[in-house]
This record gives C-alpha cells, structure tokens and sequence, in this order.
C-alpha cells in the first residue's frame, strides 16, 4: 500500500507525459493558419474598404467630358490671343499626338510600361522599407500607371494610407483599360511647366507646334521635363534641361527607337528659346468684354475648365494698331500738355506740412478704389521700388516702374533742330505734388497708379457686319482696367449730326438748306440761354448745313433742333442705336447729354450702313469641347431704323467734316473718311466718330474725373489718333469710295423758330466749337509730328 503511494506521488511531482514531436508541429501550423486567415482577411477588409473609398475609374472618352480643361479664344484669323481657366489643357485623343511623344514619355517614365501589371513590386518593397525604417515618407515607387493614379484620381498628402490608394487604384486602371489608354489619359493629365497641361498645351508653349508635329528632340525635352518641371524647365534652367533630355534620347536609343545617327542630330538640336504659341498681351479691355459675354452664356466654373473654344471678332493686326496709335497718342498729348511735371513742387518741410494740411482738409479720410486724389511725393521705398505719397490723411505707394509712359522734354540745345526734343523719364523728389488714383488697398498698404496724363478710348468695328475689329479702354490695362469705351462721357458736337438727320428726316432740311451764324436766345427753365462757337459769338455769314456742320458752327445746330423738336432728335439718337438716356432739350444738340463711346461709335455706323441697325459683335460663335456649338452670333442684315436717303445726306456732310472742317487731319489716312469732332466745355472730353468705306472708328480723349484738357479738341487731340489707326490698321485693305446717293436734293432754307420753345437749364456745361477758317482747295493738313518732334501746343493751333 505504501509503494503504491510512493509511486503515485512521484508521477504527480513529475506531471503528465509530453506530447509526441508531431503533435507540437500540428499546433504551429494550426496557429500559422488562423494568422494567415486573419490577416488575408485583414487585407481583404482593407482592400475593400480601400477600394469603396476610391473614385471611379473612366475611359478616355469619359475622362474627355470631365477634365479641366481651359477655355482658348481665337481672333477673326485663327490665332489664340487668351485662355480663361488655371490648367491651361487642350485633351486630344492618342491618335493626335505622334509616336514620338508616346516612346519618349515611356523611356523617360517608365521603360517597362508595356510588360508590368502597374506596379513595380520590387521598387514598392524598397520604398516602404525605407519609409519604415526612417519613420517618414521619403521614397516613392512609381509606374507610369501608379503617377496616372496619383495625379488625376488622389491629393497629393504623402502618408502610407495614401500610397496604398495608388496601388489599389493602379490595379483598377490596368483592368478597366488598355495600355494605350492608361498612357492616353497620362499624356493629356501631367503638368509640363509654367501652367500648362498635357502634352498638347506642352508643345504648343514650348515649340509653337502641335503634339503630332514634335520631333524626336523635341518629344525627348517634354517627356524629360514631367520628372520636375521646374528642375527640367528649358527657360529657366537649359544646362539641366539640356543633360535630362541627353538621358531620355539615350534611352531611346537603348530601346532601338533610334540609330546612332538619329541620336547625334537629335542631341545637336537647340533648345527652345522662349515660350511660344499664342498672343495673350492682345487687347486685354476687348477681352475683358468677352470673358463677361461667355461667363453669362456658360456660367464663371464652365469657362474655366469647360474647354470650351470661343471665337472672336478681333483682328490682330488691328488691334495691334489700335494699341499703338492710342499709346503714341497719348504720347503726343502728353508732349503737349507736359504731363510728367508735377502740379506743383513743395522745396522744404514746412511747405510739404502745408501741403499735406490742404490735402487733409479736402480729401476723404479713407479714400476709396478708384478715386483720383492729389498726392505729395514724401519719399522713397527701396524695399517696394517705390515712391511715399501723402495723401492728407493716409499714404500710398506708386510704383517707379508704373512711370514708364511719361516723359520730362528738354530742347535740344542745336542750332539746325530748334524745335527738337530730348525726352528723359519722370523722377519724382520729395515734394513733388503729382496726380494718383487708388489701384488697390490692402494689408500692405494703398496702391496708387499715376493719373498725371489723360485716357483714351477707341473702337472699330465693320458698319455692315457691326463684328468689333479692335478696342481699347484706356492707356495701361494693369494700371488703369476700367473700360473707357462704357464710361458715360458728354459726346459735344458728335450730336449735331443726329439733330440735323432728325431735320432730314422731317422733311425740314437738306444739307444745302442756307442758314445764317447769328445770336439767338432760347428760353430755359431758370434762364434764357444764348449759344455760342467756340470762338466766343457769332460771324453773321450764311452758311449751307453741310458747312455747318464741317465747321461745327452751334448757333445753328440748336437752331435746326429748335425746328424740327429736340423730342425728335433724342428719338432719332435712340434709334440708331444710342441707349443711354437722353434729356430731350434742346442743348442735346450741342452733346448736353451723357454716352459712352461704344454706343455712339454704333450709332455712326448705323449711318454708315445706309441706315440700318445691329447689335456689336465681339464673340462670334462659342464651342464646347466636344465640338457641339453652344451660342452662334446671329448674322442678319440688320433693321432699317433711319432712311437711306438721310444716311447718305448725312455721309456726304460728314465727309464735308473731313474734307474742309475741324476732322481734316484725318485726310492723312490717305482714304475718303466721314465724322464729326466733338468738345465738351473746357476740352474735358474730345473726340473724333468716323467712317470710311470699311470700318466705323470711335475715339474718345479725356481725364477719368473730368479734368478740364485746356483748349483740347477733338480736332487737336483725337482726329490724329483716329487717322493713324486707319493708316496703320487699314494698311492692306484696298482703298474705296465713301457710299453715297447718285443725287443729293437740297432741302428748304432754315426757318427760326418760334418764341417760346423750350430749351434745357444745363446749356452752360455744354460744347463750343471753334469756326475753323475753310482751306484753300486742295490743302491736305498735315498729321503730329513724329515723337521725336513734340507738337505745338494745343493753344496754338486752330481747333475743332
């Protein structure tokens, strides 16, 4: 009993027998099992929840309805002059953009794009062992598929979470589409650099060309550049540009694409210069008009990533001329008028004090966006290359590059050029009072542009077609954007014209109806008005109404309005195409009411025209990208508003302006033009609205808030602006004879008036137009002079 004891308690102290060696094995690998099922479905988990967390995969054609792409604008010729949108991309199809670029991306990217699945597993191992093993993100592997995955579909976090998205959606893409595809998609989606995108925007910037017409060099840069486009940039860095594009065609050659000849001519080949395609500085005010039409037509978010194709009436080449002539313009007044002096110069601190008190005691506290303010010069800003200015209560900052249109003339000091100038740029010293507008105010101050000179305005468009062939809205586009051809300005004597077709149009006058020059007094509300020439009274001659209107004489043309009803001579404004409002009294005929340039321009084309009114033209068709038209500009021959009887009276009067009245400078043109000069009271506006067989050109001089232009005319100041357009812009158009009536019957002399009709209180604001004196036949006035010889000054010539 006691051995039986002894026994047991020994096998208790040593515990069961161990399992048999085979048994261990099983449990190992029962528990590998379970942990590989657990972590397949752990993977399966997450990459179904990766996967349900991803954005859907699309074909080419689908990604074409989708992709931002930016909207271009192509003048009347073809030529891309702006693009609405911030990823500058046209999408084409594979088709379009050559073998070239396909094989240069692949060897620059991914030489083994064709072979792999859309990932390379070996380098993802190498990636994420050393993001592990530093503790960050710092290496990526990346397919050609993969970059697709990452550029079009995710953001551009850098996390493993994200890294794992790209893989998983690569493998959708390998399986929803082809190679050809998945390269097609990447192609139009990578960015190559100062804004543009996708391959055929790619070539156009870089080569002026289209993607289908790169060469071997040329495909090799583009497919080096994606890498890093600002590393690889061929503008900013060639050095580096020039080795990377070294490795991709080296690569090619690898591959076979190239023999060893092909390689040593490519690799000889420069490197582009400068950014091509496209002539985005062009009209920017024309623009501006357009951008405003298409965002009503297809809304702001559609034109910047629509692509759509939006068609122009802008002739470049006019425009380009237009520009010009409204610069050189403005150049040639500035001469005159010496705009570049300062209004005034302070010499010492306490004037400066003084100065800065005057400004305070008239000028707002906080001055708002666009207000034209006086300004004392207090000092220099180095760190912003700019001047101090003192507006009273608060200071601004005007930029010394902002300058650059004015100029202080010296005579020259010779013996042969008496009337010779030397131009050098304005300087501006402490005290100098000077003229500023308010550009922008923000965080870091008042912006100021300088307003030492006046503005301009001009528009041309066709009478027939009424499509915009140019327009421009004022002198500096980043100085000064607002749209002079819609400010509401007072027209002056370019309303006479309406009074007397309102005339003909009564049966009252023709243009050889006699009238004489003389003192007649209308009573006003509050006053009797007597109107005067700008000569200050009248000659007492008796002159046709032809040559009334050439010399602008003011008697009469109130006086043919008193006639025929100022209520009809508003009407008949109207209905050429005048839209503002008008004051139906009798100094509408002198201009007493407020238009814009781009209506009255309008309106004299409806005279042009034979009478017959249309809407301007400035887009003429809009596209979207699929090539569906989206709006088409209505062309019709427009409504017959005024007689065409009338508006051939009218031209041949005009063209009387032209040929012996205040327009003759335009005579240098060197083709028949008809128009009418036009003053406000004190020269605060001139202008010039003409003619000539092919185009109607309205120009418009002036300061923004109405600074009186001492004796400036239009005559003086717009007529030479005008005819240099026509010279220029018109160059290679053939002449043509003005359009008139085989016969233009002489109407009944003027008759005055009754006593009694009313007139308008505002006549004291209204033009007065000189009597030029008739010149001699066959006199041709001559033109400015050129730059280099500053005009006289406007008091000394014979003005409108």
């Amino acid at each position: 009993m006691a051995a039986t004891t002894g026994k047991q308690t020994d096998r208790a102290r040593t515990g069961p027998a161990p399992p048999a060696k085979g048994g261990c094995l099983r449990r190992i690998a029962v528990l590998v099992g379970v942990a590989g099922s657990c972590a397949a479905l752990a993977a399966g988990g997450g990459y179904l929840w990766l996967d349900a967390t991803l954005p859907e995969v699309f074909t080419f054609e689908e990604y074409r309805r989708v992709a931002k792409e930016s909207s271009r604008v192509f003048a009347a010729g073809g030529e891309v002059v702006g693009r609405f949108g911030d990823e500058v991309r046209t999408v084409i199809a594979g088709k379009q953009m050559g073998p070239n670029v396909r094989f240069a991306m692949i060897c620059a990217e991914d030489s083994a794009f064709y072979d792999h699945p859309g990932l390379d597993f070996v380098g993802i191992a190498r990636a994420l062992w050393v993001d592990v093993s530093t503790g960050r993100y710092a290496q990526g592997a990346s397919t050609l598929t993969q970059q697709l995955a990452k550029t079009r579909f995710l953001t551009r976090e850098k996390s493993v979470v994200r890294k794992l998205k790209e893989l998983v959606l690569a493998r959708k893409l390998e399986k929803r589409l082809s190679k050809d595809e998945i390269l097609d998609l990447y192609l139009n989606e990578v960015y190559f650099g100062h804004g543009r995108y996708g391959i055929e925007e790619a070539a156009r910037f870089y080569f002026e060309r289209s993607a289908a017409e790169l060469d071997v060099a040329q495909a090799a840069l583009l497919a080096g550049v994606v890498n890093s486009p600002g590393r690889w940039s061929p503008l900013r860095q060639p050095d580096r540009a020039r080795q990377r594009r070294s490795y991709v065609l080296g690569q090619m050659h690898q591959k076979g694409y190239l023999s060893a000849a092909d390689l040593a001519k490519a690799e000889a080949q420069p490197l582009p210069a400068r950014r091509g395609e496209g002539v985005d500085d062009v009209g920017p005010w024309y623009m501006e008009r357009v951008r405003r039409f298409v965002v009503d037509k297809v809304g702001r978010d559609k034109l910047a990533s629509g692509g759509y194709r939006v068609e122009i009436a802008m002739d470049v080449a006019m425009q380009r001329s237009a520009d010009a002539a409204v610069r050189q313009g403005l150049e040639r007044i500035d001469q005159q008028l010496q705009s570049g002096e300062p209004v005034k110069r302070y010499t010492d601190d306490a004037a400066i004090a003084q100065g800065l008190a005057k400004l305070a005691a008239t000028q707002p506290e906080r001055p708002m966006t666009g207000a034209v303010l006086l300004g004392v010069v207090l000092g220099d800003d180095e760190a912003r290359k700019s001047a101090r200015i003192g507006l009273g209560h608060v200071e601004g900052f005007l930029a010394t590059a902002d300058l650059g249109r004015y100029k202080v003339w010296h005579p020259k000091k010779t013996a042969t050029a008496k009337r010779d100038f030397d131009a050098a740029p304005v300087r501006l010293v402490r005290g100098d009072l000077v003229r500023v507008s308010v550009r922008e105010i923000g965080e870091d101050g008042i912006v100021l542009s300088p307003e030492m000179g006046p503005q301009a305005a001009l528009v041309a468009l066709e009478p027939q077609t009424r499509l915009v062939r140019a327009l421009v809205g004022g002198d500096d586009y980043d100085l000064h954007p607002f749209d002079r051809t819609q400010a509401v300005r007072q027209p002056g004597s370019t309303f006479k014209t309406f009074a007397y077709g309102a005339a003909i149009e009564a049966g009252l006058v023709g243009a050889d109806s006699e009238f004489k020059d003389e003192k007649h007094t209308y009573p006003t509300g509050g006053k009797p008005w007597t109107p005067r020439n700008f000569s200050g009274g009248w000659d007492g001659k008796t002159y046709s109404l032809r040559d009334a209107l050439a010399h602008s004489i003011n008697s009469i043309a109130v006086e043919v309005a008193a006639r025929v009803g100022p209520d009809k001579v508003a009407a008949f404004a109207t209905r050429a195409g005048i839209g503002s409002p008008l004051v139906a009294g009798l100094p509408l005929a002198l201009g007493a009411s407020g238009v814009t340039p781009f209506e009255v321009t309008n309106a004299y084309a409806t005279i042009a025209s034979g009478g017959r009114l249309a809407e301007p033209i400035l887009v003429t068709r809009i596209v979207d990208r699929l090539g569906r038209d989206v709006w088409v500009a209505p062309r019709t021959a427009g409504q017959v508003v005024i007689g065409e009887g009338v508006a051939r009276q009218l031209t041949d009067m005009l063209g009387e302006v032209v040929r012996k009245g205040s327009g003759r400078g335009a005579q240098v043109a060197g083709r028949p033009i008809a128009g009418k000069t036009g003053t406000s009271n004190g020269g605060r506006d001139a202008w010039f609205v003409s003619f000539s067989a092919e185009l109607c050109v309205g120009v418009w001089i002036g300061f923004d808030d109405r600074k009186p232009i001492p004796k400036g005319t239009g005559g003086a100041l717009a007529v030479p602006i005008a005819a240099q357009f026509y010279r220029e812009g018109l160059s290679a158009v053939p002449v043509a004879p003005l359009p008139r009536l085989p016969h233009v019957a002489a109407g009944p002399t003027g008759i005055l008036p009754a006593a009694g009709t009313d007139a308008e209180a505002g006549a004291a604001d209204l033009a007065d137009d000189e009597l030029l004196p008739e010149p001699a036949p066959g006199t041709v006035v001559p033109a400015l002079p050129p730059r280099s010889r500053p005009p006289p000054r406007i008091d000394d010539e014979a003005l409108d």
